[in-house]
């Protein structure tokens, strides 16, 4: 069954009155088709419905009324306001949602792919790109037809042709070498007979060259292969091929490391590819370009080919920190709403470059209207030439999805350059009554973030606490439960085991005295991340361009929030409802196995539940104001599982559960974040000069020596062991998170029972055995030992 609406503007009594015959007469004078008689077999009933969120409404405007005609001969499209649409019925129970365990304990979040793919985004954008392919090859075919212009009352027809010179063309794959071939320049036909080498398999020695004369030889033993080519005239950079000697008697050396491969050529085929996949590494490059053309090529010719290819894709390191002045202004343009900085630093007279800060305005916008007000803060090194941070401020969105606000760059970790960034931050999002700031509490971060913001609340991230903590004390099976409880007698419970351990209390008060656990925060904020996770999705998503010039991954993060603004806007246009369907979806499913507690009621939205596993576990739900005595309901903005209970008691069947969860998961809200569009920019030819940009300079931050590290490190809390893997570990192991030994004996840490560290063992150190000095075999027979 299909269904065909259209808006009539008019008011809801009038439409209720339109008899049968109205009905018909006012579609046709819409040019819609009419339906069939009432009464007949195949007649489809005919509604009238009005949207659910009318904004027309809000307004104080008459609403918008949807007149609905249902159809049946045409089953798989639906029309509305003219336009032909797919239906896609949407199985909620095939979207991927990934339910995992960790530091923040249960946690959902929805696949984004898996939405856009089951509302038919996926199919919608292949059928597009399809259709521009048929376009284009029409217009191209178009454009082959000749054309015949009207020249009979033109008194003098002229052309306006010009003639620009010789053009040759060439196979740069497959070059012909033959007596009389042309090549438009010297560049060119360098790099075309070293290809013509590598096709032929032979090593190609240069005997003498300049911009007008090249001759070449085969570098085989007794080989009488040769050639020589000059330019085609005085003065024309076109080279001609006069002699060319193509004969062999040398051997195949296509497997030996010749200097037949340069860095110019590798440069030239590595292009195309570096421009779909600038962080291809030298090793993968190495392997495609031999594989290709079958040839050996040498590993520091691959390097230097890469670079040359990347400085031609997005020029040198030292312009683009000029560059970003010019990408500022043409960004401003489009969005002047946007909050883009960047400062200076002088020595010894000269300007250089020091810090970079960009909030795009769709980004803010969306961020004050959408968002829950929550942002997590955290910085990535860069590794490129420049040994730089990359900053960023990452909020999350009704989905749970990363929704970026702002990013930057500075030369280092320093309390200066965070105070920098938190100012810039503040101008953009301005001063909000409500706001969570989450870090990890690195160098200069946290004294930043008290000087800037000192009316929000500021959380710690649990993971990088946990990571301090486990060097230093032992004990960490009540720190978990501590940061994970929402009631404040759980967590003092727990936390009272935790300070049994000496010095854990007045260790966690003078180095982490940030929130750290869920009990202490705000519950308007509607977030109980203990973490700095959102952060990290932001940092793991942007890794393959941290090696790219400045201005570049700049540019490239701009134009990734872009497409990510354009794919979501696309999602939350197909979503119906008040509230996120994901959300709903996620909630039917928790109202099941629920049937261990037991509900006892005050009021149809008010009772107690009691949970049968658990004697003494009875809480307080009141559904009418969105509280449970667990406090998770108030932390979460979603019904806690005491109240998913209360709610499917319920005998009404008009009970919906987006009734009961916060508004920072609707749809409106979750529109709202990506409404605005991120204006797309031309490239660097299009964007203003800027004068003052030319003086400046490169950052002088100091590089490390040797090679730059890509792969981070990982600690222990994020799976890495220090050593190779091992695949028959046991998996427990592997996951165990361990700190200092502590001693059976004494109780106190860094020693085994047995070491002489032990105070019950005494202070003196084993004495070894003395080895015996044998010499054997040296003394002549002739001389007593």
């Amino acid at each position: 069954m299909s269904i065909l609406c259209f808006n009539v503007s008019c008011l809801f009594e009038k439409l209720i009155c339109i008899t049968t015959l109205e009905l018909v007469e006012v579609m046709e004078g819409m040019g819609v088709p009419s339906p069939p008689t009432v009464g007949t077999p195949s007649a489809s009933p005919c509604r009238i419905t009005s949207p659910v969120d009318d904004t027309n409404a809000s307004l104080g405007q008459e609403p918008e009324c949807a007149l609905t005609y249902i159809r049946q001969d045409d089953p798989d499209t639906f029309i509305i306001s003219g336009n032909f649409h797919p239906r896609h019925q949407i199985d909620w129970d095939s979207i991927e949602v990934e339910e995992r365990w960790n530091e923040e304990g249960r946690q959902d979040v929805t696949s984004e792919r898996g939405l856009y793919i089951q509302l038919g985004l996926h199919n919608e954008d292949e059928r597009v790109f399809k259709q521009r392919e048929d376009d284009s090859s029409a217009h191209c075919a178009g454009n082959n037809r000749e054309e015949f212009h009207d020249e009979a009352s033109t008194a003098m027809p002229c052309s306006d042709f010009v003639l620009d010179g010789t053009r040759t063309i060439y196979d740069m794959n497959n070059p012909v070498m033959e007596p009389g071939s042309l090549y438009a320049s010297m560049e060119q036909f360098r790099l075309a007979i070293r290809q013509y080498a590598i096709n032929k398999e032979f090593e190609l020695g240069i005997e003498a060259t300049n911009k007008t004369r090249f001759r070449g030889y085969c570098k085989g033993p007794d080989c009488p292969w040769s050639i020589h080519a000059r330019s085609e005239m005085k003065g024309s950079p076109t080279i001609q091929v006069i002699v060319l000697n193509d004969e062999h008697t040398c051997t195949s050396s296509g497997r030996r490391k010749t200097t037949t491969p340069t860095g110019a050529w590798v440069a030239a085929r590595a292009l195309p590819l570096l421009m779909k996949k600038p962080h291809m590494g030298a090793k993968e490059l190495q392997s495609m370009l031999q594989d290709t053309f079958g040839c050996t090529i040498t590993y520091d010719t691959i390097w230097h080919g890469k670079e040359k290819a990347l400085k031609q894709l997005f020029g040198s390191w030292e312009e683009s920190f000029q560059l970003l002045w010019s990408w500022r202004e043409a960004v401003i343009q489009k969005s002047p709403d946007s909050i883009i900085e960047l400062d200076v630093k002088m020595d010894e007279g000269r300007p250089f470059f020091s810090r970079f800060f960009c909030a795009l305005g769709p980004c803010i916008t969306g961020f004050k209207e959408g968002c829950r007000p929550y942002l997590s803060v955290d910085s990535t090194a860069l590794n490129g030439r420049w040994n730089g941070h990359l900053c960023c401020a990452i909020g999350v969105d009704g989905q749970n999805w990363m929704y970026p606000v702002a990013y930057g760059f500075f030369e280092a970790e320093t309390t200066e350059n965070w105070t920098w960034f938190f100012q810039q931050l503040r101008k953009a999002v301005g001063d909000l009554p409500l706001l969570a700031l989450c870090s990890d509490a690195c160098k200069g971060l946290k004294n930043a973030m008290n000087t800037v913001f000192p009316q929000a609340e500021k959380r710690e991230c649990f993971r990088h606490l946990m990571q301090n903590y486990v060097k230093q004390f032992v004990g960490s099976e009540y720190m978990y439960p501590a940061a994970r409880a929402y009631r404040r007698e759980v967590f003092d419970h727990y936390f009272s085991n935790v300070q049994e351990i000496p010095k854990v209390s007045s260790w966690l008060y003078e180095h982490h005295d940030s929130l750290w656990y869920r009990s202490g925060f705000n519950p308007a904020i509607k977030c109980d991340y203990v973490t700095n996770n959102i952060a990290e999705v932001f940092n793991n998503w942007i890794k393959d361009w941290k090696d790219l010039p400045v201005c570049d991954l700049a540019d490239k993060i701009r134009k990734e929030i872009m497409e990510l603004f354009h794919r979501r806007r696309e999602i939350g246009q197909r979503l119906q409802g008040r509230i996120l369907p994901s959300v709903v979806h996620i909630l039917h499913v928790r109202t099941r196995g629920l049937g261990h507690l037991t509900v006892k009621k005050a009021d149809n939205y008010i009772a107690e539940v009691r949970d049968n596993n658990n004697v003494h576990s009875k809480h307080i739900v009141n559904a009418q104001l969105r509280q449970c005595s667990c406090n998770e309901w108030q932390h979460t903005g979603k019904p806690c599982h005491h109240a998913l209970r209360l709610i499917t008691t319920q005998q009404f069947r008009d009970v919906r559960m987006e009734d009961f969860v916060d508004d920072y998961y609707s749809v409106d809200k979750f529109m709202k974040a990506y409404s605005r569009v991120v204006e797309p920019i031309g490239d660097k030819s299009f964007w203003p000069t800027v004068p003052f940009a030319k003086e400046v300079c490169a950052s002088i931050g100091k590089r490390g020596v040797g090679r730059q590290r890509k792969n981070m490190i990982k600690g222990c809390l994020e799976g890495g062991s220090g050593k190779k893997p091992n695949e028959n570990e046991n998996v427990k192991t592997k996951k165990m998170i361990r700190g200092k030994f502590k001693c059976p004996n004494c109780g106190e840490l860094g020693h085994r029972k047995a070491s002489y560290k032990c105070p019950l063992n005494g202070t003196k150190k084993r004495k070894r055995r003395a080895r015996k000095n044998v010499t054997k075999g040296w003394f002549p027979k002739d001389v007593e030992a």
